[in-house]
């Protein structure tokens, strides 16, 4: 058996009811959202609830996706909110309301 780390893995950034932000991966993204959305994320957003999804980037690899949320991780604020805006400008202003998403689920 072949174990391989080749599965489409997603990093996010979301944007937390205190204006925090809260970096993930997941594989199934929208349920990891909705996740975070009905409390049983992560520690960070059963308190403060998010908001927004502010920033999304796709990975072949779950490993090269854990490496970069790892190191967006010791970013900066200003860093952070420097990717968002570069996001958000490569994407046309992409920000998606989370209500509107956990509607659809």
């Amino acid at each position: 058996m072949v174990i391989t780390d080749e599965i489409t893995t997603y990093l996010y950034m979301l944007r937390c009811e205190d204006n925090g932000l809260y970096i993930g991966i997941s594989t199934k993204l929208e349920q990891r959202i909705a996740n975070h959305m009905l409390g049983s994320g992560a520690r960070y957003t059963k308190k403060n609830p998010p908001t927004k999804l502010v920033y999304v980037r796709k990975f072949n690899s779950r490993i090269d996706a854990l490496r970069t949320e790892k190191k967006y991780k010791t970013y900066t604020r200003a860093r952070k909110e420097k990717l968002i805006a570069e996001f958000q400008k490569e994407f046309d202003n992409f920000e998606l309301d989370l209500q509107t998403l956990i509607t659809k689920l």
